[in-house]
């Protein structure tokens, strides 16, 4: 990231709400930098997810991540507009 390219900070930002249907999924605590589909389950089908766990609970994100791999998978459904006052 660049810090040039940041908004200034009383700038107004806005924030997409999404559900998403994770369906079998899998954790982990390790980077995927790599990874453009989620590994297999036991029965050796694809999962249907990745979920990325914060460096609290052992993994490596500040925030929790979730990867999908199908567009049907989510959907918007609302859109916040906010600005930071301090």
């Amino acid at each position: 990231e660049s810090f040039s390219n940041r908004l200034p900070k009383h700038a107004e930002r806005k924030m997409m709400i999404a559900r998403a249907v994770l369906g079998e999924s899998h954790r982990t605590m390790v980077q995927m930098r790599n990874t453009t589909r989620p590994p297999s389950g036991l029965d050796g089908r694809p999962l249907d997810s990745v979920w990325a766990d914060v460096r609290g609970n052992g993994g490596v994100v500040d925030h929790l991540e979730v990867m999908l791999y199908d567009k049907g998978q989510a959907y918007p459904e609302a859109v916040v507009t906010y600005r930071h006052d301090e």
